[in-house]
């Protein structure tokens, strides 16, 4: 008889097979979860660039950033999605400010921005932290140089690291220039509001980094991502400075840019100088026939400490700009950063015998031995930075050529 073998799976290979199965479904599934966040992570991505476009329309309609909405409120709220303004309307909601700080934090108000509020959350569905620096809120703050970054207010800063995090390297600052800010909590959603208003659980005490997006302080973290549980991380954040929002529209034309309005500011001074010279005759020589010249107005070198804007009597040097005693508004002797615009005079022979004992060649005339391409003042911004020099300095120098050239053409009798 013929006996025809007959082979099945054992034990072990059924093992074996059902393992291997067991690793390719994880593999699939972990492959589609990891699709599926990157899919929300691009989503989210697309919702803020479109935060960004709305942001900078409102700005250029206002001249403002908009202050947030309360992200606890219920769809059925009339104030739902809206500013949270104070009293006033002219400013945020007290309510919304981050521990006395200056800034506010809340959600985005779509309403102000014209959008659906479904249309501003992240990919995973949830509201947007939206973080504001409060003067930046206020009417026509960012186009007319009324708010800036020395005015005694907080901006935002943005680490690589939280406060507390002692870890090597040391955390590191990215900017602390911020006026805006908004941060997505990411696929898990510590701490977030829905769109209904309700808050989900806040991030563990040891997620240093996602904690510090969200306690009474001005720092934010973008950190590494992390899904540790002790310390997770996967917070999206977005930090804002004025220059950010302002540059692409002062480019579109929509506003005028800080530099612009600083220029602006600057030629009006100029003006506010050659008005006090007309006004301002000296006779140099003592002698008749009379030599008529003209003089500009003195510095203000704060001797005193006090911001009065008033000449201090010193006929040379480097200080501020008199303000007060050309009839100015403070205001006036700023930049659109909010710093003192710097006037010089590096000779004193262009203050003229109407503040001293001098010789008879001072003043501005054709006999000055100021000499025709040395300067007679020189008027000075500090640009964005608020330091001197590091080439964003903006610098009107005027010579005594084109001095006498200004007077002259406004029909002033010069010798």
């Amino acid at each position: 008889m013929r006996h025809r073998s007959q082979h099945g799976f054992t034990l072990i290979e059924l093992a074996v097979v059902t393992a291997i199965i067991g690793l390719l479904v994880a593999g699939a599934v972990t492959g589609i979860g990891a699709l599926r966040i990157n899919a929300k992570l691009k989503e989210t991505e697309r919702a803020l660039a479109h935060v960004e476009l709305l942001l900078g329309t409102f700005v250029a309609r206002n001249g403002r950033l908009p202050c947030p909405a309360d992200p606890d409120l219920a769809p059925d709220d009339a104030a739902y999605a809206r500013e949270a303004l104070d009293g006033s309307g002219t400013a945020c909601a007290p309510a919304l400010q981050v521990a006395g700080t200056g800034i506010f934090r809340g959600t985005l108000p779509s309403a102000a921005l014209g959008a659906p509020p479904r249309e501003l959350v992240d990919g995973w569905g949830h509201q947007h932290f939206y973080l504001v620096v409060g003067s930046a809120a206020r009417p026509d703050s960012l186009t007319n140089g009324s708010w800036a970054r020395n005015d005694a207010v907080n901006e935002i800063e943005l680490w690589d690291k939280a406060d507390g995090d002692a870890s090597l390297p040391a955390r590191r600052l990215l900017t602390d220039r911020g006026v805006a800010a908004l941060v997505s909590t990411g696929p898990n959603a510590h701490g977030a509001f829905t769109l209904e208003g309700a808050q989900l659980a806040a991030p563990p005490a040891t997620a240093l980094a996602e904690r510090d997006n969200q306690d009474a302080d001005v720092f934010l973290v973008a950190a590494g991502y992390s899904d540790d549980p002790a310390t997770p991380y996967d917070d999206l954040v977005r930090v804002y400075t004025e220059d950010d929002l302002l540059r692409p529209l002062a480019a579109e034309g929509e506003v005028q840019s800080k530099a612009a309005l600083t220029l602006a500011r600057m030629e009006r001074l100029v003006d506010a100088i050659y008005g006090y010279a007309i006004t301002q005759t000296a006779d140099p020589d003592g002698a008749n026939p009379r030599t008529v010249a003209r003089v500009i107005p003195l510095i203000d070198e704060d001797i005193d400490g006090i911001a009065d804007g008033v000449m201090d009597g010193h006929i040379a040097g480097t200080g501020r700009f008199p303000w007060t005693s050309l009839g100015m508004a403070a205001t006036e002797a700023e930049d659109a950063w909010g710093n003192d615009f710097v006037y010089a005079i590096p000779d004193a022979r262009a203050c003229g015998a109407a503040f001293g004992v001098f010789s008879g060649d001072d003043g501005i005339w054709s006999g000055s031995l100021i000499g025709m391409a040395n300067a007679v003042f020189t008027l000075t911004s500090r640009g964005p930075d608020g330091a001197a020099g590091g080439g964003d300095d903006i610098v009107i120098t005027h010579t005594l050529a084109q001095a006498l050239g200004r007077l002259n053409a406004s029909g002033v009798a010069l010798d």
